[in-house]
Order: C-alpha cells, then structure tokens, then sequence
C-alpha cells in the first residue's frame, strides 16, 4: 500500500505539472472514475467510514452538501449538477486520500517532486520566452489563447495560461524555501538555490501581477517566521527583480500594458473587475440564500449586467469569492470560510510544536494555501484544475497534521 501511495503521489504531481487544462477537460470522466476509485480504496484500506466524519470535517461536509443542495435552485439544473459532480468528487476524493495517507515521508517526497517539476515548468516557460513559441500547442494539444499570449509575451509553459502558470509557480516558492532548509550539504544547497532562481524567473516571465504579489507576500512571511535577518536579502532581490522585469519590458515592449503604474490603475478602475461587485451585489440580492447556481453565473450574467455585448470570457467576477457568493449564495460563501479558517487557525497554532521538522512542514502548507487563497481574489481559481487540486492538496496536509498528537519517530 505504501509503494501504491507514492505511485498516486508521483502520477498526482505529473498531472498538475505537465497536463494543461485542456487535457484535464478532455479526461474529465476518466479523472472522476479514477478519483473515485482511489477513495474506494482508501475505504477498504480503512475498513471503516469513521474518519470521514470527524470533528475537524463538519464544514466541509457542510460546505459540500450545501453545493449540492444548492443545485435545486440555479437557473440550468443540469450544467450545475455536472459541475457539483466535477468539483465534489474530486474534492473528497484527493482531500481524503492526501489526509489520510500522508507521512512525513510521503509529505517530504511530494514537496520535492513537486520542486523538480516546478524547476522544469519553469524552464519550459523560459525557453518559451526565447524562443517565443511552444511547441506543445502548435504541435499536440490545441490551445485557443495561445496566439493572444505569445503575442503578448507572457509564458503558458506547460499549463496553457500564463495565470495557471504564475499560480504554479507562485505555490513552488515556499516548497523552494524548504527544499532548501532540508539540505544539509553546501553544494546541494546551491543547487537548490540555482532551481528556485530559476522557478522565480519563470514567475516573472509569466507576468501575472497575482502571482507575484503573492510569492511576496509569503516570502515576507516566511522571513518573519524563521529569520528576520534575511529581509536585507529580501530588499536586494526585489531590487535585482525590479531592476529584470524593467528590461525584460524593454526587450518586449508589449509587456508595458502588465507593469505601468498608470495602467494598471485604470484596468483596476475602469476594466471589469470592479464592475463585477455590482453584478454579484445584484445576483446576491436576488438569490441571497443559495446563489444563482454552479457554473451558472455566465449564463445570467447579462440579466444583471442590463447589456448583452459583453465577451463570454470575462462574463465571470474575476474573483474565486465573488464566484462562491454569487454561484452558491451567503450560506456557500460563509461555510468555505468558515472550512478554511478553522484548518489555519489551527494550523497556525501548532506551528509552535516543538518537533522542528512538523514545523517546517507546517508552515510549508501554510504558506502554499495562503498564496492560493490570496490568488482567489484574481480569478476562478477552482475552475483551473491545477491550482483546484494544489489547493485540496495543500488543506489536506494541514488536515493531515492535525491528526497527529505526536509526530511519528521517523520524522
């Protein structure tokens, strides 16, 4: 059963590193049999149901009943049942068999393979950047913004959108920081800090504004948790990174519009996004209780919008929280927070534990999640499904340690 879990483990990071979304898309049912076989086996392993409803699970179990209740009330029924069935599966699937499953051992192995993969995600990107093409969307899997953002100059690498990408590489940052503080040999060392130099330029090259505001963020709390005599090094990155990001726009002049203080101003202002809190105002107004439905805001969107020549793609908030409120109502929004709160405070409590190596591991998790949840104010970030299972991912391993009274001796 061990060797089975690392396999899972190896395929997991394999699939979110170097499958983009339209392959996800295309294997969707393939991707919900084979979650849910993974929990049958989680079950027969168990040979009991007990640990499904723990204390720690009642919101999430909340939380899951109510999107599926939810469902009686939107406005098409049935493309909201199939993306109730495309996010709970999943969700209880790999959020049970991560929280269950995992050992520090297991924990250990993944944030490594998953700082390898993000090493060579962001090494595609670069030479991407390059070269400026990718040949797996001109050549093997279609992908219907990749001439907007070639164009554009802002790397997809692997994942087929420079925001999955940024997300990624954005949750790499912090398992770099503990790669590192894992070596003890100084040449291994340095090698780790040339992959996480290398993960930051594939960060930047990305130019997704969320991303970087995020690794920061973590970064500086990184910093504040283990040793504030880095923030000097911090500044000095930040300057050298400022100091890249101004030349590499004046090498590809397009990538202006992404960092001019002026233009991102109005886009904040006067683009979409902030139009979006009205739009969701009214739809909560309307339906306050249960929201409008799944994978139903697109489609009501020019009922509350009071035009209908808008863009289907940017018929959405833009912001994973709107898109909670709107789509499942007060009672959604207020049972996800309540979900995730409980797990950080937590999480955040115990990283007090005198077992320096839970620590690490803690603040690992913590971090990662931290950075998705500031991500979700930019995007449907449960609607990528690379960022949807770092994000299950991550939640588990603060579930998972929450378990344990006592870390176990091998740690």
């Amino acid at each position: 059963m061990k060797a089975f879990f690392y396999f899972v483990c190896m395929v997991f990071i394999l699939w979110i590193s170097f499958f983009p979304q339209p392959v996800h898309d295309h294997y969707n049912l393939h991707l919900k049999v084979l979650s849910a076989l993974l929990f049958l086996i989680l079950l027969i392993h168990k040979r009991s149901i007990k640990f499904l409803f723990s204390k720690g699970e009642i919101f999430l179990w909340l939380f899951l009943g109510w999107q599926i209740f939810s469902v009686l009330f939107a406005y098409d029924k049935q493309i909201a049942w199939q993306r109730c069935v495309n996010f709970t599966i999943p969700f209880i699937a790999l959020y049970f068999v991560f929280k269950e499953g995992l050992d520090y051992g297991k924990a250990k192995f993944i944030l490594f393979a998953l700082f390898f993969s993000g090493i060579a995600v962001s090494g595609i990107g670069i030479l991407e950047f390059i070269f400026n093409k990718n040949l797996i969307y001109e050549h093997f899997i279609e992908n219907i913004f990749y001439a907007r953002y070639i164009k554009e100059s802002r790397i997809m690498s692997t994942l087929a959108s420079p925001v999955i990408a940024g997300t990624y590489l954005m949750a790499c940052i912090p398992v770099s920081y503990y790669v590192i503080g894992e070596l003890n040999e100084k040449n291994k060392r340095l090698l780790a800090v040339l992959g996480m130099l290398i993960i930051i330029a594939g960060l930047i090259l990305t130019f997704t504004r969320a991303s970087w505001t995020s690794a920061l963020i973590v970064t500086i709390l990184y910093i504040l948790r283990k040793n504030t005599k880095l923030f000097p090094v911090l500044i000095i990155s930040c300057v050298l990174i400022f100091v890249s990001i101004v030349m590499i726009v004046k090498a590809r002049p397009v990538l202006a519009n992404s960092v001019r203080y002026r233009n991102v101003i109005n886009y904040l202002i006067e683009g979409h996004r902030l139009n979006r809190y009205g739009i969701t105002f009214k739809m909560i107004k309307a339906h306050p209780i249960a929201g409008v439905g799944l994978n139903n805001y697109r489609i009501v969107f020019d009922d509350y919008y009071g035009r209908k020549d808008e863009q289907y793609e940017f018929k959405i908030p833009d912001n994973m929280y709107l898109m909670i409120i709107g789509e499942s109502g007060i009672v959604g929004l207020g049972l996800f927070v309540m979900f995730v709160f409980l797990i950080m405070k937590k999480a955040v409590r115990d990283l007090k534990s005198e077992n320096g190596r839970l620590r690490k591991l803690r603040l690992v998790f913590i971090l990662m999640l931290l950075g998705l949840l500031i991500h979700m104010l930019s995007y449907e970030l449960f609607y990528w499904a690379t960022p949807y299972f770092l994000f299950l991912f991550s939640i588990a391993g603060l579930s998972w340690m929450e378990r344990y009274e006592k870390f176990p001796k091998c740690a």
